[in-house]
C-alpha cells in the first residue's frame, strides 16, 4: 500500500510539471485602486498600484502578484508573491498562495510580514481564506517626552510606540446579478487579530462592489469589532489588461486567469503611549 501511495504521488507530481511547462502567459493587467475611509486600524487614504502576470492552461494557472502603496507624508509600502490555481472540476478552483508585506510605520520604521492564503473559487460562491505572521521587529519605539517640572520633585515620561498585528481574516463572496457587462459582487466574513501580550480582538467585515466588464470598478468595506468599533472606507479602481502581444483576447475568464487575490497587503499597525513616573 505504501509503495502505491507514493507511486501515485510521483506520478501526479509528473503530470503536475508536465502541466506547468504548457502554461502560457495569459494577458497582464495593471490596476491603480484608490481607498479612503477606515477599514479595521487603517485610518488612511492611500494609492494601490497593481500588478498581475498569471501563466495558464486549461487545468493550471500560476501568477505573479506585485503591489505598491503610496500614503501621505512619504510613506509607503509594497507586497509582493504568487500562487497556484487549478482546476478540479467545470467551474471549481482551487488555490494556494503566499506573500511579503513591508510597511514604512507613521514612526519611520519598518515592518515585515508574511502572507499565505487558501481560495475556492465556483460558479456560485467564492471562500477565501487569509493569514497574516508578522517577522522580525513587531515593535518599534518612538520619541519620549519628559515632565520634570511637576513640582516636589516629581517627574513623569510618556514614550510611544508602534506595533504590528498578526491574524485571520475569512469571506464567503457572491456575484448577486450580472447585467449587460456589470457584476455586483458581495462578501462577508469574520476577522481575528492579536499582538503578543497584549489586546486582540475579532470582528466581521464586508464588502460590496460593483464593476464593469473588469476594466472599472467602485465600491465600500466596512468591519467592525469591539476595539476599532465600525470602519467604512471606499474604493475606486481602474484595470488595463496588456493584450496585443500577450494575449488575442480580452475576456479570458477572469474568475480563474486574472481575477486578482484578495486580501489586506496592508499591514495592521496601531500605535501607543507608555507612561512612567516616580510617585
Amino acid at each position: 500500500m505504501a509503495f502505491k501511495y507514493r507511486l501515485s504521488l510521483f506520478l501526479y507530481f509528473v503530470g503536475l510539471v508536465f502541466q506547468i511547462q504548457s502554461l502560457e502567459l495569459k494577458s497582464p493587467q495593471f490596476e491603480c485602486r484608490y481607498h479612503t475611509g477606515k477599514f479595521i486600524s487603517i485610518d488612511r487614504d492611500y494609492l494601490d498600484l497593481h500588478l498581475f502576470f498569471p501563466l495558464a492552461n486549461e487545468d493550471i494557472s500560476l501568477f505573479l502578484d506585485t503591489n505598491g502603496y503610496r500614503y501621505d507624508k512619504g510613506k509607503w509600502g509594497a507586497s509582493v508573491g504568487g500562487g497556484i490555481r487549478k482546476s478540479l472540476a467545470e467551474g471549481r478552483i482551487i488555490g494556494l498562495n503566499a506573500y511579503y508585506d513591508y510597511l514604512r510605520g507613521r514612526l519611520k520604521r519598518n515592518f515585515h510580514q508574511i502572507g499565505v492564503g487558501f481560495e475556492w473559487l465556483t460558479d456560485c460562491y467564492d471562500i477565501r481564506i487569509n493569514g497574516y505572521l508578522p517577522i522580525l521587529a513587531k515593535v518599534h519605539p518612538g520619541p519620549c517626552c519628559y515632565f520634570d517640572n511637576l513640582g516636589s520633585g516629581f517627574q513623569a515620561t510618556r514614550c510611544s510606540s508602534e506595533y504590528s498585528y498578526g491574524g485571520l481574516e475569512a469571506e464567503i463572496g457572491k456575484s448577486l446579478f450580472t447585467c449587460r457587462d456589470f457584476d455586483l459582487y458581495a462578501a462577508v466574513g469574520p476577522y481575528y487579530f492579536s499582538r503578543k501580550h497584549f489586546k486582540h480582538f475579532s470582528g466581521v467585515h464586508a464588502r460590496l462592489a460593483i464593476d464593469w466588464k473588469s476594466l472599472v470598478s467602485i465600491g465600500i468595506r466596512a468591519s467592525h469589532d469591539k476595539f476599532y468599533v465600525t470602519q467604512i472606507q471606499g474604493f475606486f479602481a481602474i484595470s488595463i489588461p496588456f493584450i496585443g502581444r500577450f494575449s488575442s483576447d480580452l475576456c479570458q475568464d477572469p474568475s480563474f486567469s486574472v481575477q486578482p487575490v484578495r486580501r489586506n497587503g496592508v499591514i495592521l499597525t496601531d500605535r501607543c503611549c507608555n507612561w512612567t513616573w516616580n510617585w
